[in-house]
């Protein structure tokens, strides 16, 4: 079975940025590097994740406003690197039936229809917080 999460920047409401390398840097040591792949690695917006997950970034450039990642890797680093990223942009991780941020600044920040549509999201501290969140939802 395929599970899809997705993170996303906000900003009064909007879509927002944050610099692209701060998610190269957290995840390099999550994404495949085997020749098969090496042609694309962190250049690209496309990436293997050990474990079988994948990771689709929404911009090559040097901001990005989120990713999609499908089969989320059970990888420790992959999840603290979520954290990180929660914890230091405005930014909501969601899925079909649940959302979480890591701070409590991001609330105001979220579009209406995101929060009408999921539910007010949870705050989180740490990955086994979420994985209590998948749990609930």
């Amino acid at each position: 079975m395929s599970f899809d999460i997705y993170l996303g920047c906000f900003r009064a409401g909007e879509l927002a940025t944050f610099p692209r390398k701060l998610t190269v840097d957290i995840f390099a040591p999550c994404v495949v590097t085997d020749a098969e792949f090496a042609s694309n690695g962190l250049e690209g917006r496309h990436w293997d994740l050990d474990n079988c997950g994948y990771m689709s970034l929404d911009s090559d450039g040097e901001e990005i406003t989120g990713f999609s990642v499908n089969r989320p890797p059970d990888n420790d680093i992959f999840w603290r690197g979520i954290i990180t990223i929660l914890q230091n942009t405005t930014s909501v991780l969601y899925w079909g039936t649940g959302a979480v941020v890591g701070q409590t600044a991001t609330y105001a920040e979220l579009p209406r229809d995101l929060i009408d549509g999921l539910g007010e999201p949870y705050l989180v501290k740490v990955p086994e917080d979420i994985f209590e969140v998948f749990r609930k939802t």
